[in-house]
This record gives structure tokens, sequence and C-alpha cells, in this order.
């Protein structure tokens, strides 16, 4: 059996990827690898018996660590290592950008005396320039943390912190020396709250890092001195040395908060006084409508009666203002609901505009609508909310248009779940300047247009129902040649199989018939013109009896002594309201098994949420001030129709 040939020298040292040569006490080489007469340039017989710095590294002399190294050597100071040999360690830069780091050793023999010098060299440039990388990377993160104003952590998959900037040591009152290592959500978290963050961590170890990344959520921190800091949160995990970490920017919103809580308590505020201004206006409106319809049913000479449709008209245009400042109030607070129904869209066309066909023809104008081919027959959305904008544009164009006419246009949009609308008339246009504010509160379009009545709400109310439907309205005019309104809404064809009319939930009634022949009725108002009108229009409906009182407690009192067939409540009275009579009269209902008294509230508060309460404690019906008289003889056909519910 052939034995194994033992390497040479020169196997082993070829065999290495890094520059070798020794050398002794003069530098000359005695020894070199292939690597480094790779690097030299040069060949074995070349280089051997010269000084190393001719050939690689080249310089003016010795490397600086081995010329130190031989000075000891010649003053006998090369003491052995624990490897038998003193070595030197050193970088070299050489002019071409190359680093090289060079470890030399001091090779002694068993006397002590110096017999060579080895010389290894590792190129380390591409490790220099990571380390270099490394480092500018690190003081870029240090110079836009430090000039963060968001505070910034870092947080290991154990919980505890691992770095914080200078905002996170102001946000929460603490030095960074005092963070380091610290449990973060047992330090910072409140401890109604810590459970479920400590939890997140769980499923953030559990999950690898993974996590919402960008998306923001509120949390609560504890500071230093106790108080608690509302912070908005973005956290991303970050792998750091093979180890998940979340990484998290921290934003006091304390001040954003505490703003929108003033915003929510102005807008509260904003509600309710526009539910008094509301009532305080209905009530006088009431009694004013009201005994205008009652002059209208009365015997009038051809001018008496005319004055009276003047008064009666003024009187809606006033109630057509309080209605919208209230639906613009609902609309800026978001509550504002739109319903979802199926509808036919040309039975809507012609309900809608035909109520001001009649106004049209006053003026000697002509109203026109059409649709397109394309048009759904049928739609799903808020018929409700699409006509007030119908109606608003439209009776808009009768204000300013003169002569002419007034066209409406529906066509599918640009895909088939939009409609399309255009509302055009020959009116006096509206100015270039003014155009883009047309849609803005309480604005109207030049000193011309001006001097028509109106409030400069209307538009504004468009705007902001249109783009609850999902659309958007624009406007193009000239002056002296007409404007042309555009909107679309988001309505897809209807999904209903059977065609469904829209038709308003209106049942006809003749308001001239006795229809409450018979009843007897409870009215609680303490308004005295209000009571009587109210007593009046009873009459007049043929009701056989008719009680007034001004306050719910003394309605309790007529209820339980006299049972009457309906119960009228005003909502605002003193001593007791109407909905705490309202609920103290159903909750003896059901405590003592009575029968179910028909009861209405008659308010001048229109806005929807008193409504749903009210319903909510059990009233039959809801009717607004001012009082029609058509409302009232429905009600009171449907007392005598049958039971209420």
């Amino acid at each position: 059996m052939e034995a194994h040939p033992i390497p040479s020298w020169n196997d082993a040292m070829d065999a290495m990827g890094h520059p070798i040569f020794l050398h002794d006490q003069d530098y000359r080489i005695l020894r070199a690898n292939r690597a480094y007469l790779e690097q030299a340039g040069a060949t074995l017989d070349q280089v051997t018996g010269q000084p190393y710095w001719h050939f690689f590294p080249r310089g003016e002399g010795p490397l600086p660590g081995c010329q130190s190294a031989m000075a000891k050597v010649s003053a006998g100071d090369a003491g052995p290592s624990e490897t038998g040999c003193s070595e030197t360690s050193e970088e070299i830069e050489l002019p071409d950008g190359r680093v090289f780091h060079s470890r030399s050793y001091v090779v002694l023999d068993e006397q002590g005396a110096y017999r060579s010098s080895v010389h290894i060299l590792e190129d380390i440039t591409d490790r220099r320039y990571l380390e270099q990388a490394h480092h500018a990377a690190e003081a870029k993160f240090q110079a836009i943390t430090t000039a963060a104003r968001d505070a910034i952590v870092l947080i290991d998959a154990e919980d505890r912190l691992v770095y914080c900037n200078p905002a996170f040591e102001r946000l929460l009152g603490y030095r960074a020396n005092q963070l380091a290592g610290a449990p973060f959500h047992d330090r910072f978290v409140p401890e109604r709250h810590r459970e479920a963050m400590q939890a997140g961590m769980r499923h953030f170890r559990e999950s690898g890092g993974k996590t919402r990344v960008g998306q923001q959520t509120e949390v609560v921190a504890i500071h230093r001195d106790g108080h608690e800091i509302a912070l908005e949160l973005t956290l991303a995990p970050v792998q750091i040395a093979g180890r998940w970490h979340a990484a998290g920017i921290l934003r006091d919103i304390s001040e954003r908060r505490a703003l929108e809580e003033e915003r929510q308590r102005t807008l509260e505020d904003q509600r309710m006084f526009l539910a008094a201004v509301s009532h305080d206006l209905r009530t006088p409106l009431n009694a004013i409508t009201g005994f205008l319809d009652q002059l209208a049913h009365s015997e009038l000479d051809p001018r008496q009666h005319h004055h009276v449709e003047l008064c009666q008209a003024g009187s809606h245009t006033l109630l057509g203002l309080i209605d919208t400042v209230l639906e613009l109030s609902r609309l800026e607070a978001g509550r504002v609901q739109l319903s979802e129904e199926d509808f036919d869209l040309r039975a809507f066309m012609d309900t809608q505009l035909g109520l001001l066909v009649p106004l049209a023809e006053q003026k000697g104008l002509h109203l026109e609508w059409s649709s397109g081919t394309e048009a759904p027959f049928r739609v799903h959305g808020d018929p409700v909310r699409l006509g007030q904008v119908l109606y608003n544009l439209v009776s808009n164009a009768l204000r300013f248009t003169e002569s002419g006419h007034i066209r409406v246009h529906v066509e599918r949009g640009s895909s088939e779940h939009e409609l399309a609308f255009t509302v055009t008339d020959t009116g006096a246009g509206i100015p270039e300047e003014d155009q883009p504010h047309i849609f803005e509160a309480f604005r109207q379009a030049g000193p011309a247009l001006a001097r028509k009545e109106g409030s400069g709400l209307g538009l504004k109310v468009c705007k902001e129902l249109v783009e609850l439907m999902g659309g958007r309205i624009s406007v193009e005019s000239q002056p002296s040649h007409g404007t042309r309104f555009r909107f679309t809404v988001a309505m897809p064809p209807a999904t209903s199989a059977t065609p469904l009319l829209y038709t308003p939930e209106e049942a006809e009634v003749d308001t001239s018939a006795p229809v409450g022949t018979g009843l007897r009725v409870l009215v609680a108002e303490d308004e005295p013109t209000n009571a009587l009108l109210v007593n009046n229009l009873l009459e007049q409906a043929g009701c056989a009896q008719i009680t007034c009182v001004q306050n719910g407690r003394e309605a309790i009192e007529h209820w339980q002594q006299a049972s009457p067939d309906l119960v009228l409540l005003d909502l605002q009275m003193p001593e007791l309201d109407g909905r705490e009579a309202l609920r103290i009269i159903r909750s003896q209902e059901a405590e003592h098994a009575l029968a179910r008294t028909p009861i209405a509230l008659i308010t001048a508060h229109a806005l929807e949420h008193f409504q749903q309460e009210c319903f909510g404690l059990g009233c039959d019906a809801y009717l607004n001030k001012p009082l029609e008289r058509k409302e009232l003889w429905l009600l009171l056909a449907r007392i005598v129709s049958g039971p209420v519910g």
C-alpha cells in the first residue's frame, strides 16, 4: 500500500487564499505563496531576496508595525507569545483604495534568536465598506430620530425597550439611561390596557414579527409623573441580528383629541341651539299658518283671499328656511342617514317635478323633464334625499328665471351604478367670478340675483346631499344666457323583481269633512294661541269633547279621570313635558293592564332624534309645528277607523 505523499510547504501555502510571505531581518523575501505573487505581479525568483515593499505592498519602506517589531528584535525585546511567536497587527490602505489587514509574526528559535518574520495579508476592503456603510446608516438613523418631533421606540420580542429617541424622553419625562432594558408595557401602559397590549406582543413573537405594518391605532401611555397621555401609534416589524423587534412611532394627540372633543361639544351646542331656535320659530309660526288656514277656509272676498294666499306663501317660505337650516346642521354633524329602497325613477320624476308645475305656470314658464334611453326604469337609493336636491335646484331655477323654460334630464352616468342629472334654465345666469363659491353657505350670485329672496343655503345643502349619495355637483353658467347644474348620484339599478312606484307617504282626506265626529280629545298645550288653534281645528273636525290643559301633570290627571279617545301633547311644557307625560301614561297602562290610549305629540322640535326618542317611548304620531290641517285630519281618521299602531 502506497503511503500518501506529505504536502510540501509550498503546496500548503499556495492553498491559502490570503497573500503570505516570509522575510529576514533585513526585510528581504525568503518565501511567498501564489496569492502573494499574484498581488505582486511577479515570480518567486523575482521577489526572492528583494525587500518586500518593492513588490507588495509597495511603499517607501517596511510597514510601520513590521518596522516596530523588528526594532524590538534588534533590541532583544521580542518575547514569544503563547504560540511561540510575537504577533503584530495593522491595517494598510493601498493607493487604489483597497484595504488589507496585516498580521505579522516574529519567529524565534529555541534559544530565542530571530529566525524570520511571517506576514499574512487579508483583503478587508468589502468588510471596511460594510462597516462604513453601517456607521453611516447608524449616523443617519441617529440624526433623523434625534431631529424627529415624534417619539420613536424599538422594543425587542421580550417587550424590553432597546432604543428611544429624545422626543420619547421629552414625551414621557424620562432619560434614555433610565429606560434601557425596561419592560415597556409594564412601565408605560396603564394597567387596564396592559393585558391586551401584552397579548399583542405575544402574538407578535409567535407570528415571527407579523403585524399590521403602517396601520395606526390610538393608545394611552403613562407619563413619569403619573398622568396619562393620548398617543397615536404606528407599528412596524424589523429584524435585527436575526431577531424580530417592534419599531413604533408615537405621536401626542392630546391636543387633537381635546380639539375634537371641543368640536363635538360645539356641534352638540349648535344642534341644541338650532333645536331651540326651531322650536321658538315654529311655535308662533304654527299660530300664523294655522289661523291663515282657517281664514282661507272661511268666507272671504277675492281681495281678502288673495291677501291670505300671500301670507300663506310667506309663511311657507319661512318654514322652508327653518327646514333648510336644520337640514344643513344635520348634514354637517354627520347625522343624516340615507335610506335604501327600490323605486320607479320616472314616476319619481313625475311626482317631484309635478309639484312645481303650478309655480312655473304662474310665471309663464315651461317646466319639462326627460330621461335618456339607457336610464334604468327602477333604481335603488334614497328618493327623499334625491327629491330634496331636485326640488332645491328646480325651485332656484324658477326663482331666477323670468321667461323661457326649465329642463330636467336624467341619464345613466359613467357606470351602470351612477345616475347623472342636469337642470337647465334660461334665467339671469351666474357671473363667472361667483361660480366657484356658489355652493358655499350664505353665498348668492351677484347683486342682481342677491336681490331675489333666498337664504343662500339651498345649494350648500344640495352639495352636501349629493356628496352623501356618492356623487358630485357642478355648475355652468353665462350671464343673461342661463345656468346648467349637473350632478351625479350613486344609484344602481333596482334588484327587486316587482316594479315599485315612488309615491309619497300621503293619503287623500277631505279636510272639510268632520272626520273626528264623536271623539273626546285631550289637548296639553301651554301656549294660549296654539291651544286656541288646535281647539278650533278639532271643533271643525267634529270632535265631541275637547279639553285643554297647560302642562303634562294636568294631562295625566285628566287622562286618569276621563279616559279620552285621543291625547295631543306638546313636547315642551312647564312642570312636566310631553315626553315625561307620555312615559308615565304608558307605564300606568302597562301596570294596570289598561287599554292603550292613542297619543300624539305636537311639537316645534323638528330634529330626527326627538322623533325617534318619542316613538321609542310609545307615541302613535308625531306632528310638527306648524300643524297642517291635513296631518291632523289623517290622524283623526285613523283614530275613528280603528286601533292605532
